[in-house]
């Protein structure tokens, strides 16, 4: 997928939207075609308005081009895809099947549902944290919130979870992910009413600091589309063109997740981050990639943003929770949980999954007793860490 540079116009009218075709039900069935077009941001298209109209104004437009048209097979087509089927209480799935339907139709063209142009934007993990994971305000220490700076964050971001509830509704599609709804535009952020208003309070905080931190020299930008398919830039950016973002034009209208690869030399706080003596790693190339595996958000017609954290995020996630060390997440493991580099490929001196650790110095290769030596973790509970474990480091 090539990033598109310029500016979204507005659609002109390429397919006739018929008015309704029960004579004395036109108004009424327009109206909720149109209503659900509007919740499953397929609007600025040809149905009706243009990219920056408020939501009020997109709804009246398609209506009002919906009642003037006379009866087609493209109405026909199009009421069939605009319908939900299944009475599922997550819409986004309702929305996810009627973007697979247009796209499946030989009757309909792509217009109807618009254009989405999506900007991917790297951004500090901490702060994503803060924004998106209000759990973890909540269970994460007062010290470990304040070491990683986003301590007042959680607060500021409190009265919005508890205004909006502990995130917008999440629901999980057929093969388990979870899908969230698009991010609002500032022009969405006083109704908020057909997107997700987690980032109206703040800007995209530039991710310079993680970057010097653990020696991040390029990153590639891109998404998972709905269908499991990476659409990566080959562009390689610097850490500020990253943080301000790359356009995606033409992106699916169904679920996607942003993903970034990091490339660069690792620094001494990031080998001791990592769980290594401070100078063990240093210099060492290295190659890690985002998780595209949680929530995945819906593509908007129009202009729409989604952040991609740095690596600090699963970093943070795995002190506050104390999980086995899960970052970082090699280039060869984009579509799973870390560990792809297991059996056979923990003997054959490559660096498979291409995160800077060969062969037994791979969290993936290591058994057990010797990753809770690494991990910086007190194990066992005996008061030492790491090499001064005397359960299985001596």
């Amino acid at each position: 997928m090539r990033p598109i540079v310029g500016a979204l116009v507005g659609l002109a009218l390429g397919v006739g939207f018929g008015a309704c075709r029960v004579a004395g039900q036109g108004a009424a069935e327009c109206e909720r075609v149109c209503e659900f077009a509007l919740r499953c941001g397929f609007l600025p298209s040809s149905l009706g308005g243009r990219y920056g109209d408020h939501e009020d104004t997109l709804a009246s437009e398609c209506r009002r081009r919906c009642g003037a048209t006379a009866d087609s097979t493209e109405s026909a087509a199009l009421i069939d895809c605009l319908t939900p089927a299944t009475g599922d209480a997550c819409e986004l799935l309702e929305c996810q099947r009627a973007a697979e339907c247009v796209d499946q139709s030989t009757i309909l063209a792509d217009e109807v549902f618009g254009v989405a142009t999506v900007t991917i934007r790297m951004m500090g993990g901490a702060l994503w944290a803060a924004v998106f994971v209000p759990a973890l305000c909540e269970d994460a220490s007062g010290e470990l919130l304040g070491n990683h700076g986003i301590a007042d964050a959680c607060r500021e971001f409190a009265g919005l979870h508890a205004l909006v509830g502990p995130g917008d509704p999440r629901c999980v599609d057929g093969e388990g992910l979870a899908l969230r709804s698009p991010l609002c535009e500032e022009v969405d952020c006083e109704t908020h009413r057909t997107c997700d208003p987690s980032m109206c309070s703040t800007a995209y905080a530039e991710a310079s600091t993680d970057c010097e931190f653990y020696g991040i020299e390029e990153v590639q930008l891109g998404y998972v589309d709905h269908r499991g398919v990476l659409q990566l830039s080959p562009r390689r950016l610097t850490c500020p063109e990253a943080s301000a973002g790359e356009r995606f034009e033409a992106v699916p209208r169904t679920a996607i997740a942003p993903v970034a690869l990091f490339r660069g030399a690792l620094t001494t706080r990031a080998s001791v981050a990592l769980g290594f003596p401070e100078d063990a790693l240093v210099g060492r190339p290295f190659c890690w990639a985002s998780s595209p595996l949680g929530p995945r958000r819906q593509a908007r017609a129009g202009e729409s943003t989604q952040p991609v954290p740095t690596p600090s995020l699963t970093e943070l996630i795995d002190l506050a929770y104390e999980r086995d060390r899960e970052f970082p997440v090699g280039c060869g493991c984009l579509l799973d949980p870390i560990g792809c580099e297991v059996g056979e490929a923990c003997a054959n001196q490559i660096d498979d999954d291409e995160d800077g650790l060969v062969d037994a110095e791979d969290y993936g290769c290591r058994p057990p007793a010797e990753q809770e030596c690494h991990n910086g973790i007190d194990d066992d509970g005996d008061g030492r860490i790491d090499a001064g474990e005397t359960a299985s480091c001596d």
